[in-house]
């Protein structure tokens, strides 16, 4: 384990609350349970990879009248208008009318809360991979004891799960390749962003790229599939690479940032820990609770507003 001061031994294995998933909704969590200082209770961290965050894009709609969120300070980029290309080159252009279209990087949300929460002495980080998870009651029987075994064998106790981890079921999956790019000369339209461009071999799947604009020499050009089964990396870079080169012309160009991911669209996600009985210690956040629109991926949103309606004191 590794906390704010460095490497934690074996002790302490007690926690009030441990949060399954340093992910998006994790990490969230862990931002709203550091608010709340008038509690000392002791937080772990269980994720194998706690910089995972660093490698996402979050994008979203938001209304132009609405207030600022608790995380607008991160965002990078807004878009007035939209563009859709199909396969056969017939193109719209859009404006987004009453809303904006937000970027906010990973790296800048991940910095937010890690440096946030790692001075807080009251969180630690467990590097390592959920195993099981089981629920039992105190020798007294005045509380529910949950012991979460991890893959190293160590078993930490604690009164509340948050539970991000969900089965991975056959279906309908969402995945992408995208390189964030900076040409040499000013090529992209800083104010516009490619929601779709589906001028790619389709092999009878959804396959378009997306392209998010950050000024005019830099912008995350993505492949994105919509499949049951998925290709190889070498083969997404392969299709992307071709489509820079034929549909782009781009100038010369250099590849300063690499992003991939797999996002299950699923309309009843199966949670990998689901609470056994009405009054279970185990919550199910984030993908475990539905917060993946299963038609588009999005999840920043839901993400958010499932965080306004949660309490610290309710973790006590």
């Amino acid at each position: 384990m590794e906390g704010a001061g460095g490497p934690v031994v074996d002790k302490p294995k007690d926690f009030d609350v441990i949060i399954v998933g340093g992910g998006l909704s994790g990490l969230m969590r862990a931002d709203m349970l550091a608010d709340d200082k008038s509690h000392n209770r002791r937080i772990a961290i269980v994720e194998p990879n706690p910089e995972s965050l660093t490698a996402k894009t979050f994008a979203s709609w938001r209304h132009k009248n609405s207030k600022p969120h608790r995380y607008s300070d991160c965002i990078a980029n807004r878009w007035d208008r939209f563009r859709i290309i199909s396969n056969d080159h017939q193109t719209t252009i859009r404006d987004f009318e009453d809303y904006y279209y937000e970027h906010i990087p990973g790296q800048r949300l991940f910095d937010r809360i890690r440096q946030r929460i790692d001075k807080d002495s009251r969180f630690v980080w467990v590097k390592d991979s959920d195993c099981e998870i089981t629920e039992s009651k105190s020798l007294f029987g005045r509380k529910k004891i949950t012991h979460v075994k991890i893959a190293s064998g160590q078993i930490l106790s604690t009164r509340h799960v948050l539970n991000s981890a969900v089965i991975k079921k056959p279906g309908v999956l969402q995945y992408f390749l995208g390189f964030e790019l900076e040409t040499s000369v000013d090529y992209f339209d800083p104010k516009m962003v490619d929601l779709m461009d589906f001028r790619l071999p389709q092999a009878s799947e959804v396959r378009f790229v997306y392209i998010l604009p950050f000024d005019a020499r830099r912008a995350l050009v993505e492949f994105t599939v919509f499949a049951s089964d998925m290709l190889s990396q070498n083969e997404c870079e392969t299709i992307l690479r071709d489509y820079i080169a034929k549909q782009l012309t781009l100038p010369d160009y250099k590849v300063i940032k690499v992003e991939s991911g797999v996002i299950p669209m699923a309309l009843d996600p199966e949670p990998k820990f689901p609470p056994s009985h009405f009054d279970s210690a185990i919550e199910s956040i984030g993908s475990a609770a539905g917060m993946v629109k299963a038609s588009t991926g999005y999840s920043f949103q839901r993400n958010l507003k499932a965080l306004a309606t949660t309490k610290p004191a309710s973790y006590r």
